[in-house]
């Protein structure tokens, strides 16, 4: 999983250069960036589904009321 993260923040970085280098957001790249966007949310949602986001449990319950708002 971890290993998927550090992909879409890669992947999140080239789509930012190659922005840099266009000059411009054209929709090919707002589409992708929204794509990774989605995905990136999708991770995170997953990660904090799986298991406890923190030890103690009352933080834990805190953390997912958050996410969930």
């Amino acid at each position: 999983m971890v290993a998927i993260f550090i992909n879409l923040v890669g992947a999140l970085d080239t789509l930012a250069v190659l922005v840099l280098i266009a000059g411009r957001w054209i929709l090919p790249t707002l589409r992708a960036r929204a794509v990774l966007s989605v995905a990136g949310a999708g991770l995170r949602l997953s990660w904090s589904l799986a298991g406890p986001v923190f030890l103690s449990p009352a933080t834990d319950t805190t953390a997912r009321l958050i996410l969930a708002a």
